[in-house]
């Protein structure tokens, strides 16, 4: 699913299973997950002085 269905996403659809996946919050809070992991390797990163 693209960020612009999550986007236009209803309250009661964010419950509803993905074929083969969780639900929509659940992978949501997934990706927002592996974001912030990422986002803190970039500011450590940034912080040790490397490019």
């Amino acid at each position: 699913m693209k960020f612009n269905e999550y986007s236009k996403a209803e309250h009661e659809d964010l419950y509803k299973q993905i074929p083969g996946e969780h639900s929509l919050v659940l992978e949501m809070k997934s990706l927002a997950m592996y974001d912030a992991y990422h986002i803190g390797q970039f500011v450590m990163q940034g912080a040790l002085g490397g490019s």
